[in-house]
């Protein structure tokens, strides 16, 4: 439980910390600004001025602050590796820096995902993050099962198998991305050398001129080096005092006022879902039943198969939204591709418009996102009936229908959140409305799991007081 806090802690303190760094502002009104500012003396004020400046420019980029949350992720498991029996406080430092590591990786790759433009990218990130969760689990059963893990050698070499593997993902992660970025880098130069040999102008950011075949050519790995000259450009004459009032905190308001409802959604999502899981899930105790005259009870491996199924099922939630021949992800952002005709000249009556904000309206929004996450609040007595009344039996005490009840609140938890993410940065326009979007998703995830871990304490209270009258 403390190392969990640590952890949370870190993801939620990294992330707001992380919101003032992480979307340049580009606002023709801030760059006179900040280009007529005052240097900063050669004090140590101004030390503290240039050192900020430094940290702005480094997490401005979203690749960067992927590379620099997998290294510290990796730093930290080797940290563990080379202690034998590292102290209280050397495993909450560490659970710390997973945690930082995570939000820093996390807030890059959600904004690196939502700069090409394609919703199913953002699908694929959040998939990827269910299916390493899963993973994991497995690794670790597994590791468990292959070590005699009742003796101290045989715990400590599962352990470490466990970080030889992890530490060798996190490597091929690092290298996949960097051939990721050289491709694209490299497919932009053909692009742009093609374009410019045609004689056709292309202008950034431009959202009045042009179709969006025009525009597409701005790959976000352009794009970043665009942001990070902007950037430094920017930067060059910040002070601490300035930062502050950066017309980039900005940027987050007008965001949410256009996206409030994903982001919201997404806050309410993980907060229902970490109240019961895993603490009310865990606490189900099998109970023997009797299926077409055969008893059938899982005994001590219930917690492991409800666990496990609500892991798998959380895969598959957000897995249904990337595979395109089911047409739930076009379903649910049909609407943009809507928007997207209309501004090509379709005068339909019937294609939905724009509104003044530059906001995108979906009209399967609350349906397969708002009111579905609200009704996940039926999970709180379906579960409780799992458990309660303890003699002589829950009201639901069939073992197969529970682990049939934990999948349907396992897939509702990765449905809603990708899609969550897959309609909020599409609700914006302009590029870093869509970065804030993806940050703003963030930072209501991890507070939903940080409120709802210890709000699920007071559940989970309140069931065994129950259970105990």
């Amino acid at each position: 439980g403390e190392l969990a806090a640590s952890c949370l802690t870190a993801l939620l303190v990294t992330t707001v910390i992380l919101l003032p760094l992480s979307t340049p502002a580009t606002d023709a009104t801030t760059a006179s600004s900040v280009a007529g500012a005052i240097a900063v003396p050669r004090t140590w004020k101004g030390c503290i001025g240039c050192s900020w400046n430094f940290i702005i420019t480094v997490f401005a980029s979203p690749i960067r602050r992927v590379y620099i949350g997998y290294g510290l992720c990796l730093l930290s498991l080797l940290l563990l590796a080379a202690l034998q029996q590292p102290p209280m406080k050397i495993l909450n430092l560490s659970a710390f820096l997973v945690g930082m590591a995570d939000a820093i990786s996390q807030s890059g790759l959600y904004v690196y995902a939502a700069s090409f433009h394609r919703p199913q990218y953002t699908a694929a990130v959040t998939f990827g993050s269910a299916v390493a969760g899963l993973a994991v689990g497995v690794l670790r059963l597994a590791t468990r099962g292959i070590f005699d893990t009742s003796t101290l050698h045989g715990l400590r070499t599962g352990v470490s198998l466990l970080y030889v593997i992890s530490s060798a993902v996190i490597v091929i992660c690092i290298s996949a991305l960097y051939r990721v970025v050289r491709d694209t880098s490299t497919s932009t130069s053909i692009s742009t050398s093609t374009r410019a040999s045609s004689g056709v102008e292309r202008i950034v950011g431009d959202t009045g001129k042009g179709t969006a075949d025009d525009h597409a050519v701005v790959t976000p790995a352009e794009n970043n080096r665009i942001c990070n000259h902007t950037e430094k450009r920017e930067t060059a004459h910040i002070t601490c005092c300035q930062v502050i009032h950066h017309p980039r905190f900005e940027v987050y308001l007008d965001t949410i006022k256009v996206t409030w409802k994903p982001t919201v959604t997404a806050c309410l999502n993980f907060f229902i879902t970490l109240s019961l899981f895993p603490g009310t899930v865990s606490s189900i105790e099998s109970m023997p039943s009797s299926i077409g005259g055969i008893s059938f009870s899982l005994g001590d491996w219930l917690t492991t198969v409800l666990i496990t199924t609500f892991n798998a099922a959380d895969c598959a939630g957000r897995g249904v939204l990337n595979i395109e021949s089911l047409g739930l992800a076009r379903l649910v952002l049909s609407k943009r591709d809507a928007v997207r005709a209309a501004a090509d000249g379709d005068d339909d009556a019937a294609a939905p418009r724009r509104t003044a904000e530059g906001r995108v309206l979906f009209p399967y929004l609350n349906m397969w996102v708002w009111y579905h996450c609200v009704s996940r609040v039926v999970f709180y007595p379906l579960l409780a009936l799992c458990i309660l009344p303890t003699t002589p039996h829950p009201i639901i005490s069939m073992d197969l229908l529970r682990i049939l009840i934990v999948f349907i609140f396992g897939f509702s938890n990765g449905f809603v959140n990708c899609a969550a993410f897959m309609v909020g940065p599409t609700m914006v326009k302009e590029e870093r409305h869509r970065d804030a979007s993806s940050l703003l998703l963030l930072l209501s995830i991890y507070s939903g799991l940080t409120l709802g871990s210890y709000f699920g304490l007071l559940v989970d209270f309140v069931v065994r007081k129950m259970g105990e009258n």
